[in-house]
């Protein structure tokens, strides 16, 4: 398991430090989010998934902001504890970039590891939730 861990923690450096992380994509938006399991829950009730798309948006926002002013101030438990706390809504709408980044960063905080990485991991999660925002704010208008 600490291979594989190493392993995927190696490519998502190489990922995130790269040319990907320079501005907000969305090209790839079918691929971004996945609102089958939100809409299943909801039992097709527009009224329902635009208010939990915009709740989403609004406590990642607040959230991500207060993580990164936690890592920046180097208070690691903290900001695990936002990560844990902001990933089942990741997963809920299928924003699973975002939901492994933050799976990511409450991991390598727990398993005190490479600071750096987590810095780097907490940027490339605000810059994944601008498109993941962008997209939603597209389909919450389709609602309206």
């Amino acid at each position: 398991m600490t291979t594989i861990l190493s392993v995927a923690r190696q490519d998502a450096f190489a990922v995130l430090t790269g040319s990907e992380t320079e501005k907000a994509d969305t090209s790839k938006g079918a691929e971004k989010i996945n609102l089958q399991n939100l809409y299943h829950i909801s039992g097709g009730d527009e009224k329902f998934v635009r208010q939990m798309l915009e709740t989403f948006i609004e406590t990642t926002e607040k959230g991500l902001t207060a993580m990164q002013e936690d890592v920046m101030a180097e208070k690691w438990d903290e900001a695990a504890g936002l990560a844990h706390k902001l990933s089942p809504p990741c997963r809920h709408i299928g924003a699973m970039d975002l939901y492994n980044n933050l799976r990511m960063i409450e991991e390598e905080i727990l398993g005190k590891a490479d600071t750096g990485f987590v810095k780097t991991l907490t940027k490339a999660s605000a810059k994944e939730f601008e498109v993941i925002r962008v997209l939603l704010a597209e389909r919450i208008a389709k609602i309206d």
